[in-house]
């Protein structure tokens, strides 16, 4: 009802969906009209223009595999870096199989910053196959790594946390995950069991330390407890310090006000 103008809508019957609904219904079905397949540069500037002030944490990219380094993704990503109010995370999915493995290291380095993730690798889920798999790209699972990430508390790391599949596309060695870690990939393994997320990081190349000095990380962990404290600020600053019926404007209130207000809220 958000998106869709019906014309007209008659239903027969019971409702229930049945072996001879797609028969009944002839050969000659109303497809719907107006619509492209094809979208422009504008018309994604113009849908990112909109969400600017929405309160979301993470983006999905969906140009994905070797198509990762699309113009639209880093159109996104650099929307989400220097403008949207709360710097969500940005998740793209690179390469699927070991033949990939060099380009998503080079994704990666691409990309390079703290708000965006880059995982590596496709994902084997049980199925009635021959090979008694059904294969899945990248995108599967960095879905599924974003849906562990975006279910735990900012505080927790998703380190060692495990993820639903059966099986890897490309298995890695312990060499490629010291490289895959190095490039600033989210990979998996086999340990313990289950498939579980090598380790926490984003794909900053400046990666040497957990810290570095002017403030950034590659720990997913320690960046998104930033990006959740730099939102309650965001938020809290405004309806407590310029939103009070007598209290000061932009104009009144000093950098003094504002300082202690921010010690304290911290504290």
């Amino acid at each position: 009802n958000q998106i869709f103008d019906l014309t007209s809508s008659v239903v027969t019957g019971t409702g229930e969906v049945d072996q001879y609904d797609l028969s009944d219904w002839g050969d000659t079905p109303k497809l719907f009209v107006g619509g492209t397949e094809t979208f422009t540069a504008q018309a994604l500037a113009d849908v990112l223009e909109q969400v600017t002030d929405m309160d979301f944490s993470f983006i999905f990219c969906d140009k994905f595999g070797t198509n990762a380094q699309h113009n639209n993704n880093f159109t996104i990503v650099t929307y989400a870096n220097d403008t949207h109010k709360f710097k969500p995370e940005c998740y793209i999915a690179a390469g699927s199989n070991k033949s990939q493995f060099a380009f998503s290291k080079t994704t990666a380095d691409f990309y390079d910053n703290e708000n965006t993730s880059v995982v590596h690798g496709g994902a084997k889920i049980n199925g009635q196959t021959s090979s008694g798999y059904r294969q899945y790209g990248s995108y599967y699972k960095a879905a599924a790594i974003l849906g562990r990430e975006a279910g735990r508390p900012p505080q927790v790391p998703i380190t060692l946390k495990n993820i639903a599949i059966n099986a890897e596309v490309h298995p890695l060695s312990e060499k490629e995950v010291k490289q895959a870690l190095k490039a600033g990939l989210l990979v998996t393994w086999f340990d313990g069991g289950l498939f579980v997320i090598v380790k926490g990081v984003n794909c900053l190349q400046k990666n040497n330390n957990l810290l570095n000095e002017e403030g950034t990380t590659h720990s997913k962990q320690l960046r998104r407890i930033s990006r959740q404290l730099n939102k309650e600020i965001i938020v809290n600053s405004k309806s407590q310090l310029l939103e009070q019926e007598d209290g000061p404007n932009r104009s009144t209130l000093s950098e003094a006000d504002v300082k202690t207000w921010l010690f304290g809220f911290l504290k």
